[in-house]
């Protein structure tokens, strides 16, 4: 998985954890 895609992804779930 590259850097580009983690950083996506984590900002799409981050809402859900808030």
């Amino acid at each position: 998985m590259s850097w580009s895609e983690y950083f996506q992804r984590f900002g799409q779930e981050l809402p859900r954890f808030t």
